[in-house]
């Protein structure tokens, strides 16, 4: 409310609205997300442990996904 009546405030996102911004927020609450953190933590631990050439031909096919 101002001095000249009722304003509606409007609000500008340069995303859409529900994606997710930051993998710090994936998951629904707090087990969730330290399961996803734990998960990706494993996985990267798993990767770096593969010979040079498989973690290029794994590395090259998650660069070739379309989203």
């Amino acid at each position: 409310m101002t001095r000249g009546g009722v304003r509606t405030e409007t609000v500008w996102c340069n995303f859409l609205p529900g994606e997710q911004h930051y993998h710090t927020f994936a998951g629904k609450d707090f087990t969730d997300r330290q399961r996803i953190k734990r998960k990706a933590e494993r996985w990267a631990k798993n990767f770096e442990a593969l010979p040079a050439a498989e973690r290029q031909a794994v590395m090259a096919a998650l660069l070739a996904i379309d989203n």
